[in-house]
């Protein structure tokens, strides 16, 4: 056949739709007629699979254990090993990724048979790209080509990996790398993995039903009640990994006030809505995927139609310094857990002890209580007045279009305060840790106060840690733990080092200002991520 022949990668350009199609149908099928396509993909640098089942694949599909190369047994010592580079962290970034987007294919397989009889719709639609994407991913599911996500995973996370800049101290490669193993572990809590990070779905499920060990009834369990439930999906791993790679790509290691006194052009481009280089970062992250890496992308969105709402939700959430988007973040949890405190009492009230609600004859006949919010499933309580979230506003059912609401409440606030306690994880691990970001983040501050770019951290660096540490890092340590069965210790290392800081801070901080003192030309000799190690 003539058309073996045919390389839908031989074109330079980003594919269109329909060549990501046809990348993906040249790597199915099986007999002699794919010969030639898999000499075609090796040539070009795919890697293609053997007949073997998907889920042996999965058991010998890893060219080096993350427990090899980083500290995974404590949230306060979290750690990749000191003498990774950068295309090291790259690889096992990528064995990380390509784990977790297994166990996302393999959970949608056994939850749902695949679509296999499926009709495009009208050349031009809304709807093409959304077909052609759940084309791909039944293609590759059911013919096990994992190896060609692997491929397109592995250079996308490359791509990424350039984009972060050498010059910044924090805000770098990384720190990048860093908040993936955060993440990851943060949310392992929520959703229960094995001791080798595989994710276990029964597990959670027989936990739910019998209603959890110890542990997870007592009073900081939250996840016991079926509301939660889908907090357990593994694509929410996914997408909360994912936002952790991008959420720094290509920072300036300058603040966004500093770019809007400059008038920079990101503050140009993004300033009236915000968090220019977070919105800049996204914008990055998510165009690189959607235009160079379309059939990883139609995958993903596959599998996760709100990839890109949870993804931007996170990411966004990222800007610290932006009093307004931290007030939001909180604001919402704050509404998230007044909804799941009100569910829990009314599913453990008898029918014979449930308050009734005092409505006036309006409100009861809409269904709502005193403060306008409406009286769904099992009690839950839902606010009318949220922000308003993109879901299946076609529903026939109102009540179960605001529990969905909620939902997506709840998982968009459990990302941004997962991606928000990795982010800034140093200050709730073990002090070494503390003090190691702490002075890069110093260093960055001070190259660019020596640029004229930012004012001068020398001045107030201790005595600034200590409201961080108490008035930021504490509550949000503690929402972040609130979401989890059992606490893993941050609150515990946050305290522990304010304590240190306290005593040994102010010292500390001395030495390092010496340390970077210019020298008689000016200079000032910064240390390396393993220098500061």
């Amino acid at each position: 056949d003539d058309d073996d022949d045919e390389d839908p990668t031989s074109s330079d350009t980003p594919m269109s739709l329909t060549s990501a199609a046809q990348l993906v149908n040249a790597t199915t099928g099986d007999g002699k007629s794919n010969t030639n396509r898999r000499q075609n993909f090796r040539s070009k640098g795919f890697r293609t699979m053997s007949s073997s089942s998907i889920t042996e694949k999965h058991t010998n599909y890893s060219p080096s254990q993350p427990q090899e190369v980083c500290n995974t047994q404590s949230w306060g010592d979290l750690s990749w090993r000191e003498d990774l580079n950068h295309e090291d962290l790259a690889s096992n970034v990528r064995d990380i990724m390509t784990k977790i987007l297994k166990e996302c294919i393999l959970h949608d397989l056994q939850k749902q048979t695949p679509q296999t009889h499926m009709s495009p719709p009208s050349p031009g639609s809304e709807g093409r790209f959304l077909w052609a994407a759940t084309l791909a991913k039944n293609h590759i599911t059911q013919q096990n080509n994992m190896d060609i996500l692997d491929s397109h995973l592995y250079n996308y996370i490359r791509r990424i990996s350039m984009l972060y800049r050498n010059e910044c101290h924090f805000h770098s490669w990384y720190h990048a790398c860093h908040i993936v193993l955060g993440v990851n572990f943060l949310i392992s809590k929520i959703q229960g993995h094995d001791k080798n990070g595989n994710y276990n779905d029964n597990k959670n499920k027989e936990a739910q039903e019998e209603g959890g060990n110890d542990d997870t009834n007592d009073k900081n369990s939250n996840n016991s009640n079926k509301s939660d439930d889908h907090l357990h999906d593994p694509w929410l791993r996914f997408v909360i990994t994912f936002a952790a790679l991008i959420h720094d790509t290509k920072h300036l290691g300058v603040t966004n006030r500093q770019l809007q006194v400059e008038k920079h052009m990101l503050f140009q481009l993004f300033g009236e809505k915000g968090s220019c280089q977070e919105r800049h970062s996204l914008h990055l992250g998510l165009s690189i995927l959607v235009e160079e890496f379309p059939v990883l992308y139609g995958v993903i969105i596959a599998g996760c139609p709100m990839f890109i709402r949870w993804v931007s939700q996170a990411v966004l959430a990222t800007d610290i310094a932006s009093r307004n988007v931290q007030r939001g973040c909180e604001e919402k949890f704050d509404r998230v857990i007044e909804q799941k405190n009100q569910q829990r009492q009314y599913q453990n009230t008898s029918p014979q002890q449930t308050p009734k609600q005092k409505t006036n004859p309006k409100q009861k006949q809409n269904g709502m209580n005193d403060d306008g919010n409406k009286i769904g499933k099992d009690g839950l309580w839902i606010s009318t007045t949220t922000a308003n979230i993109s879901i299946n506003k076609n529903s026939n059912n109102e009540e179960d279009y605001l529990i969905q609401h909620h939902r997506n409440l709840l998982t968009e606030s459990a990302l941004e305060q997962l991606l928000l306690s990795a982010d800034v994880g140093h200050c709730s691990q073990r002090y070494e840790t503390f003090l190691k970001w702490n002075r890069l983040f110093f260093q960055e501050c001070l190259a660019s106060h020596l640029q004229d770019r930012g004012d001068d951290p020398r001045i107030g660096w201790f005595e600034g840690q200590i409201p961080f540490l108490e008035k930021y890092i504490l509550p949000l340590v503690t929402r972040c733990e609130t979401l989890m069965p059992k606490p893993c210790g941050m609150k515990e290392c946050v305290e522990r080092n304010l304590r240190r800081w306290k005593s040994e801070g102010r010292a500390w901080t001395d030495r390092m200002v010496d340390d970077l003192m210019p020298d008689e030309n000016g200079r000032v000799i910064y240390w390396t991520q393993n220098d500061v190690g």
